[in-house]
Order: structure tokens, then sequence, then C-alpha cells
């Protein structure tokens, strides 16, 4: 799924993170990698986790405030070590989601809605770096 399609969907509250075979999101390419950036970064910054791409290169990543705006301007391929610790830290968020005593319930709408969006990325990332070993 590509980023302008993920941003549509979630305007449109029909947000499904699972990529579709029509969606040209291929993990060969160095826009899927970005694009993956992309939708993890947009995730930490909808729940407050991060509030620019600075924060999110940094706390994130764990690289260089820069990172992630040069990656996207000189159009690099992030590493498999960012992205596999990138991995790490979204099924830290979920897991830390999904022991909070309120998770599940009816009221806990915002709780409940970040943890299916970082399910989604997981479920992205898995599949796209598991396709491309």
């Amino acid at each position: 799924m590509r980023y302008e399609e993920y941003k549509l969907n979630r305007i449109t509250h029909h947000y499904s993170p699972s990529p579709n075979p029509t969606s040209n999101f291929s993990a060969k390419s160095n826009q899927s990698y970005i694009a993956l950036l992309d939708i993890a970064y947009y995730v930490y910054r909808s729940f407050g986790l991060v509030k620019d791409q600075q924060q999110f290169s940094e706390r994130v990543l764990g690289r260089a405030q820069s990172y992630l705006s040069c990656m996207k301007a000189r159009k690099r391929t992030p590493s498999q070590p960012v992205l596999f610790h990138l991995l790490r830290d979204a099924k830290l968020q979920c897991k830390s989601i999904a022991a909070n005593k309120h998770f599940g319930m009816p009221y806990a709408e915002s709780l409940n809605r970040a943890h299916k969006e970082f399910a989604g990325l997981i479920r992205i990332m898995e599949e796209q770096l598991i396709s491309d070993n």
C-alpha cells in the first residue's frame, strides 16, 4: 500500500494496512522501503509518540535526526538493520498496548485503534521484509 493510499484510507476511516496485489508495493524497490518508513512515521505521529521526523529518526529508528529526511531526499534505501529495528519497536508498542488493562474495552477507542494500527504496520513490514529475504 502506498503512503498516499494509506493517508486517503485513513482520512475516510477505511484503513486496512494489509497491502493488496494492485498497489505496486514491491519489496525490491527503494520506494517500498521509504513507504514503510513513511507509514511507520505516520502511525507513530498520529498517536503522539513522536512530534516530527527528527524525533522519529532518533527515537524510533535509532539514527541521526536527519536520517528519514536524508533517505527521502537522496532516494537512498534504508538499511536492513534500521528496518528490523523499526519492526522490533513496533512490536514492542503493540505488546505494550495489549498489556494495558483498558485494552479491548469499548471506551478505550484510541487505545484499541492504536493497537490495530501498530498490528497493521507490523503485518506490512513482516510481509515485505520476509518476501525480500
